[in-house]
């Protein structure tokens, strides 16, 4: 967490207040300059499950990594600082888990504004999803945060986890989706994304911006390697987000060489790239564009 000050009590409260009582509560605390770093102590003095770190801020993939390397349980589930879960959020997590002989279990999130109370059905039961299923989903934007899952915490031996923050979860997720091939997944909404202003802000033009484009690449020539059968659908991606970054860099002169790097990304994989069909006609004929812009 970083400077959540705000909205931390109300996300630590929903983890203290579990059905599943067996659990230990880790709060990495990123360096904050705000009151964070006391309230994670508070929690600390008076709850026994509830431990507090601070580090000096370096970025929420390095904050998970330090978490995972804490925790001391058989699984691990991360709930972001501004987030709220479920009162029974990790026992169906768990019992997906069990149920479906899995390593990695997911349920449905909302969006919703602060103070809205979503309606939440629980007559569903987990199914497990097959390695073509989990990843149709995966490239149509599904199921790529940290968070609203559970993970059988030795999932996470040997999985590059890079530093970049944004589009870090897409690389992890790969790596674990093509590690394991199927995933429990629970049609309930247990997780919550709290939306408020901060989040909503739109996001200005950035060297933070790019992570994006270095870690679709990655995913890409990962797929490549490992499931080339499913390297359209990483093409794809990695060109759609060539293709609006490019067009937000502009005459940028700062990001030049970033834009130059993509064009070239679209220039040499523009026969491929035509012929994907994971790509709107439409925006294939932008990528053209776009690579000789």
């Amino acid at each position: 967490m970083f400077n959540a000050e705000r909205y931390l009590h109300r996300c630590i409260d929903s983890a203290l207040h579990q059905t599943y009582k067996n659990i230990e509560i880790l709060l990495i605390d990123d360096g904050s300059s705000d009151s964070s770093a006391a309230i994670c102590d508070e929690y600390h003095i008076h709850h026994k499950s509830v431990t507090a770190h601070h580090i000096p801020n370096s970025g929420a993939s390095h904050a998970r990594q330090i978490g995972i390397s804490l925790a001391k349980g058989e699984y691990i589930t991360f709930l972001d600082s501004d987030d709220v879960v479920e009162y029974d959020y990790i026992e169906q997590l768990f019992n997906a888990i069990i149920t479906q002989n899995a390593v990695i279990s997911a349920c449905d999130y909302t969006k919703h504004r602060e103070g809205e109370s979503p309606i939440i059905c629980r007559n569903k039961k987990s199914v497990l999803l097959s390695n073509e299923a989990l990843h149709e989903r995966f490239f149509n934007y599904d199921f790529w945060g940290f968070c609203g899952k559970l993970y059988k915490k030795s999932v996470f031996n040997n999985i590059y986890i890079p530093k970049a923050t944004l589009n870090e979860d897409y690389v992890v997720m790969a790596q674990l989706f093509n590690r394991y091939r199927s995933m429990a997944y629970l049609p309930i909404p247990l997780y919550h994304y709290i939306m408020h202003d901060d989040s909503l802000s739109n996001t200005k033009l950035s060297d933070r911006m790019f992570d994006e484009w270095d870690n679709k690449l990655w995913c890409y020539n990962f797929y490549l390697s490992n499931a080339p059968q499913w390297a359209k659908h990483a093409e794809a991606q990695t060109a759609e987000t060539c293709s609006k970054l490019i067009a937000a860099v502009g005459n940028n002169s700062r990001y030049l060489t970033k834009k130059k790097d993509m064009q070239h990304f679209l220039a040499s994989h523009l026969s491929s790239i035509l012929r994907n069909k994971q790509l709107p006609w439409k925006l294939r004929v932008l990528i053209i564009f776009r690579a000789i812009q």
